[in-house]
């Protein structure tokens, strides 16, 4: 069986390591009270806002990680059937 190149645990890891930095950056900026993270339409600031962004970055991959994985899988199965249907008129079967 072939592997799937578009896992869903290699689209996860994908997203969370790459938003990770910026999560962590906005956290920090909301410990320090520079930046507010808003959650439900209210500003967080401190530890409060720490928190709920750290709790972010696993939540932020997986919700992407599934997105991109229907997107990404769906993609794939029209391009082998499309192409499948190319060779085999080409080959005049």
């Amino acid at each position: 069986m072939k592997e799937n190149p578009f896992a869903f645990k290699n689209l996860f890891w994908a997203y969370t390591f790459g938003s990770m930095p910026f999560m962590l950056l906005g956290s920090f900026l909301s410990l320090f009270n520079v930046v507010p993270v808003y959650f439900n339409n209210e500003p967080h600031y401190g530890f409060e806002g720490f928190i709920i962004m750290i709790l972010f970055i696993p939540f932020f991959g997986l919700i992407m990680g599934f997105v991109n994985w229907i997107y990404l899988n769906f993609g794939n199965y029209l391009y082998r059937k499309t192409f499948k249907l190319i060779r085999r008129d080409q080959t005049g079967s």
